[in-house]
């Protein structure tokens, strides 16, 4: 059973014009009393994967389940 399961997350953002995925496909899963964390350099979509869990903001595609 997993408390969080992150599945084909997507999300697109506009620059210049041009559409370029800030999270592309992101899937995971958190169970109870387990411990995630997400490394990567700068600019890998850390903060986006953080937002859309959170819901503040929506994912173009993917889902998130919360229990």
């Amino acid at each position: 059973m997993s408390l969080l399961a992150v599945s084909n997350l997507t999300k697109r953002y506009h620059r210049g014009g041009k559409p370029f995925a800030a999270v592309d496909e992101v899937s995971f899963e958190v169970g109870p009393a387990e411990t995630l964390a997400l490394a990567g350099p700068s600019g890998s979509g850390k903060s986006t994967i953080a937002r859309l869990v959170l819901r503040l903001i929506e994912p173009d595609a993917g889902r998130i389940a919360f229990e």
